[in-house]
């Protein structure tokens, strides 16, 4: 028997109602077979679901309360990228027989920032202990502050942004970066904007997906895409440039999107904007993405980043 199935889970459930058991809207929360949510939204409802496993997405080693954190923190940017605001989220645990149940308590705990931040109601979920490697699943429900804003909305002459530097992410920032929430609201409910996605696994590959939903090509200037502190130091230890590490990594969670030409100079003297965003490049009629360094040679772009890899098929 497992040091968490000792404990019992209807002890963690517990737990669970006591510290989040209530919010507006949430007319049945968590304790019960299905949790009963009032939907009082005149906007379209978001869903998004997402999972982080053991020594994919972190490692054994790592403190619950980062685990948690970067579980729930990857659904909220799907959210953000989406133009919506976080609602509701619901859990699910596949938990090893190693963890005990302060451990199981820790990653919600590590979730409590994000969900006090957003005002996010955690309504349930589902516990499987036993399993051979931690796997955490969150789904968030979220409203749109306007129209949903998606990957395949970019225009031929729109201007391409992200609002944040890349790269190096490894070092860190793969379970301490903030979703974009308040940004994406502040862009859905100010601008005109295009397409919108968030870079998970890379700017070159999030980008080749952008360009492939909206049917366009895409051209980056190599001199303005950001590059972290993190990159940096990656870019000292691994023979690779701060720019590749840029393009490549993956985890940075920023957004990518794209704005008309309008839209693009009004944005970048806005006093109203807060937060940061570079313009690194624009979208084309012509398929396919280029990067153009800073010799003003035009090279393709390739799809580099983080893939997830599937066996043969048996």
């Amino acid at each position: 028997m497992s040091a968490f199935e000792a404990h019992g889970e209807d002890a963690l459930v517990e737990w669970l109602k006591q510290r989040f058991g209530s919010a507006d809207g949430l007319t049945l929360g968590i304790g019960d077979d299905a949790a009963i949510w009032s939907v009082r939204t005149p906007t379209e409802v978001v869903l998004t679901h997402d999972q982080v496993t053991e020594s994919v997405h972190f490692f054994p080693g790592d403190a619950p309360e980062a685990i948690g954190f970067k579980a729930l923190a990857r659904s909220l940017s799907d959210i953000a990228a989406m133009g919506a605001e976080p609602v509701t989220a619901l859990v699910g645990l596949a938990i090893p027989r190693n963890r005990s149940l302060i451990d199981c308590q820790r990653l919600f705990i590590g979730m409590e920032p994000l969900l006090e931040r957003f005002e996010l109601t955690l309504a349930g979920g589902d516990i499987n202990a036993g399993a051979n490697a931690l796997v955490i699943g969150t789904t968030v429900i979220g409203r749109c502050v306007t129209r949903p804003l998606l990957r395949s909305d970019a225009r031929p002459g729109h201007s391409l942004f992200v609002t944040g530097p890349l790269g190096g992410s490894s070092l860190g920032k793969h379970t301490t970066f903030e979703p974009r929430i308040r940004e994406a609201n502040h862009l859905a409910r100010h601008y005109e904007v295009g397409a919108m996605i968030d870079i998970s696994d890379g700017l070159a590959l999030d980008l080749h997906r952008l360009t492939e939903a909206s049917g366009v090509g895409a051209t980056v200037l190599a001199e303005a895409v950001p590059r972290s502190d993190d990159a940096h130091r990656l870019a000292g230890r691994d023979g690779r440039s701060a720019l590749e590490h840029a393009l490549a990594d993956g985890e940075d969670f920023e957004l990518l999107f794209t704005l008309p030409a309008e839209e693009a100079r009004r944005i970048e003297c806005d006093p109203s904007r807060w937060y940061p965003i570079y313009r690194i490049g624009g979208i084309e009629a012509e398929a396919g993405c280029r990067i153009l360094g800073e010799n003003g040679r035009a090279e393709s772009l390739p799809p580099s980043g983080w893939w997830h890899q599937f066996g043969e098929k048996g």
